[in-house]
């Protein structure tokens, strides 16, 4: 082969090398750039890798109630952690299907091909080798030396590895309500029952993008909203997910997975007694059995024997602001001398009859219905009371936070034996017609 020859893939591989050294100068320099944010990608990236764990174990068949709520609630107390790190990262899960690819800290950087640096320089030199080697058979080639064969062109990708994947028939019966949301694109129908599937599967991204395209073409659409409400839980935003919850009970008040929630809502932002209250009600119209009610009523009342003292509803009601025994006035003509403190309230006696005992467990509910029959729009629980008591019965008490008493109702009193609101038949229950912001005296055990 004569020097000729040979100039070519000298001054190639000079070049190479030249650039290899510009390429690492470079690598340095930007390493030196990422230095102040490298620790907390590296936190973002193990807050990710716990979220991917949670969702791995919540989506296991055999995950038994008990363990599924506390892995929800660590669920979102990451995603709430991810949010605060990096408001966009919690949001941009990718599907089961994705591969998963190595991100950089927000704001930083990218190294030359959004790949670690290591692996840049690896590849580049690997390229330079290439090359030259190219060049130098083609030199011997021509000279008439012969030589080995070309090296093979291409190379084989690696495979991706391997995704997350659901238990086989739960997959299967994803992938058919894909297949029926892509074949009617505008079937609103098809498109709940998938975003209801992949919320029951624990794909709560995916559901919650799902109920925002169901919402964007029917605002009050109760199917979206409620999906809404149940990610919002999981995500530990709880004063969001009430009001999504609330609009749903609003149009269907018996809706008890929207109850469900709720309750859990108000738990997160420890109104224990609210909590307890919404499930108790969920409870009764379920007629007095739910497996998942029960068991978090269990656990709530559990943990309010453990902290008694962290309960925000007083043992006994205030004392009455004008007399300690009120006139027992019937309902329809209260005294002129005692006018309405607060119009926007029902005020309530209650008094227990002459040789009525209470047992220690006892636990006093007072509802307001807004007709005869139906579910109550207001509710306060009182453990262990002491009669006679005065109360009110106002917006804080709402079954819809913040919501507006009707101007009329019925008011039902139940001194609850087993402290359960479901009736049994050694409760006392007794109920009155009233008007907002008058006065109402109801006896428990009256003949």
């Amino acid at each position: 082969m004569t020097e000729a020859a040979w100039l070519p893939s000298l001054l190639v591989l000079g070049i190479g090398l030249a650039i290899g050294l510009a390429a690492s100068a470079a690598v340095r320099r930007g390493r030196k750039r990422r230095t102040g944010k490298a620790g907390q990608e590296l936190q973002l990236r193990d807050l990710e890798a716990r979220r991917d764990d949670l969702y791995r174990r919540l989506r296991s068949p055999d995950l038994n109630p008990g363990d599924r709520e506390s892995l929800e609630l660590a669920a979102a107390h990451t995603l709430r952690e991810l949010d605060r790190l990096a408001p966009g990262r919690s949001k941009s899960k990718p599907p089961a299907a994705a591969v998963p690819r190595p991100a950089a800290a927000e704001g930083a950087p990218l190294p030359i091909g959004g790949r670690h640096p290591a692996l840049v320089g690896f590849v580049a030199g690997m390229a330079v080798v290439l090359l030259v080697g190219t060049l130098v058979y083609l030199a011997v080639r021509d000279s008439g030396a012969g030589g080995a064969p070309p090296p093979p062109s291409g190379a084989t990708e690696a495979p991706h590895p391997a995704s997350e994947s659901l238990p086989a028939d739960l997959r299967r019966e994803l992938e058919q309500l894909e297949a029926a949301a892509a074949a009617a694109p505008g079937d609103l129908l098809a498109r709940k029952r998938l975003a209801l599937g992949r919320l029951d599967a624990g794909l709560l991204f995916e559901a919650f993008a799902d109920a925002e395209a169901i919402l964007a073409a029917q605002p009050e659409d109760p199917d979206g909203l409620f999906i809404q409400g149940v990610v919002r839980v999981s995500m530990g935003r709880g004063a969001e997910a009430i009001d999504l919850l609330d609009r749903v009970i609003a149009r269907y008040p018996e809706h008890l997975q929207a109850m469900i929630y709720r309750g859990l809502a108000l738990a997160q932002g420890g109104d224990s007694e609210q909590a307890i209250a919404t499930w108790e009600i969920a409870l009764e119209m379920a007629g007095g059995s739910h497996p998942d009610l029960q068991m978090l009523l269990q656990q709530a009342y559990a943990q309010q024997q453990a902290a008694p003292a962290a309960s925000p509803l007083p043992s006994t009601p205030p004392p009455a602001p004008t007399t300690a025994s009120p006139p027992p006035a019937p309902p329809s003509a209260p005294p002129e001398a005692t006018p309405p403190q607060d119009a926007t309230a029902y005020r309530v006696t209650i008094e227990l009859a002459p040789g009525g005992s209470i047992a220690p467990s006892a636990v006093l509910f007072v509802f307001l219905r807004p007709g005869e029959t139906g579910p109550p729009v207001a509710v306060k629980r009182i453990p262990a009371p002491r009669f006679p008591l005065q109360l009110t019965l106002g917006a804080d008490d709402a079954m819809m936070a913040g919501a507006a008493l009707p101007a009329a109702g019925t008011l039902v009193a139940r001194l609850s034996a087993s402290g359960t609101a479901t009736r049994g038949p050694d409760d006392l229950e007794v109920s009155s017609t009233a008007t907002l912001g008058q006065p109402v005296r109801l006896v428990l055990g009256s003949p």
